[in-house]
């Protein structure tokens, strides 16, 4: 297409695969995209769905929890790299929830999300530097982003 893409994560849900992927619709302008695809290959939405629109989100990390997708990556809303997340319940379509911030407060240029479960909790890391200005592994457990956990 004539998008630029990056950077293709992709999490199964025990009916079809969900593929994010970083794109470039204008420069310097970046967004998440999703698209459903069976154990075939058959598709399920022909055009690219838009799930993450915004000027720099990238470095997506995706994860089935059993109930619904998670979805983190790094945003910089205000020229500074913080984590972001959301759930993505796979209806007819997908249907996406609230974005919220992950990333803590006093840490700079977090980025590079990782996720990870097991039964209702979810773990999500990602580098940072601290205070001192040294680069660390930092995360939070969460329970379901949309739901009424943190």
């Amino acid at each position: 297409g004539a998008l630029d893409r990056w950077i293709p994560l992709l999490s199964w849900n025990g009916r079809y695969y969900l593929v994010v992927w970083t794109a470039s619709p204008e420069p310097d302008k970046w967004y998440l995209y999703g698209k459903r695809i069976g154990p075939s290959g058959e598709i399920f939405e022909y055009a690219d769905s838009l799930i993450v629109d915004g000027s720099n989100k990238v470095f997506p990390a995706i994860l089935w929890d059993g109930a619904e997708y998670l979805l983190g990556w790094e945003d910089e809303p205000e020229g500074e790299p913080k984590i972001y997340g959301t759930s993505i319940i796979p209806l007819y379509n997908l249907s996406i929830g609230e974005s919220k911030r992950i990333s803590s407060e006093g840490v700079k240029k977090s980025s590079l999300p990782a996720v990870s479960g097991i039964k209702d909790e979810v773990l999500i890391l990602w580098q940072g530097v601290d205070p001192e200005g040294y680069w660390q592994i930092y995360g939070q457990r969460l329970s379901k982003l949309n739901g009424n956990g943190n």
